[in-house]
């Protein structure tokens, strides 16, 4: 009997795409056979970070079109573990940031029937490891640039 691809499931806001989001997608990827992506809608954003630059159908798309990206889902408000239920993971790739506890993550998922390991992706250490130190350096830049 033929066995089911090991999904593994990955999410963030991925607003302003760079060197982090790719090394936390790539390193998910490793886990299983196939990587699905959910993409933060722009209301959840807000309410638990910021305002996205990139709008979440344009955030969508972009990550949708990365090779290494299996599947792609615009997560939005209300149940979470729904959409996660219907996804089915074998695992859940957490960010090195997402505040997201392992432990509390766990139970939430028994309580829904969703039986995933959880792994926690180590922090990318590039110069670009996150959307807040590239806006700064594009504003640094423009900065330099106009004067």
């Amino acid at each position: 009997m033929p066995t089911r691809p090991r999904t593994v499931l990955a999410s963030g806001v991925f607003d302003l795409l760079h060197p982090g989001h790719v090394f936390y997608l790539n390193r998910s990827r490793e886990l299983g056979d196939r990587l699905v992506v959910i993409v933060t809608c722009d209301e959840v954003a807000r309410r638990e970070k910021r305002e996205p630059v990139v709008a979440e159908g344009d955030r969508l798309s972009i990550i949708r079109a990365l090779r290494v990206v299996d599947e792609a889902w615009l997560g939005c408000t209300g149940d979470r573990y729904t959409l996660v239920s219907r996804l089915r993971p074998d695992i859940i790739a957490l960010g090195h940031d997402q505040k997201e506890d392992e432990q509390t993550l766990a139970a939430e998922l028994k309580n829904h029937g969703i039986e995933a390991a959880i792994v926690r992706i180590e922090k990318y250490t590039g110069s670009l490891a996150s959307s807040s130190r590239m806006m700064h350096k594009v504003r640094t830049h423009a900065e330099l640039t106009h004067h």
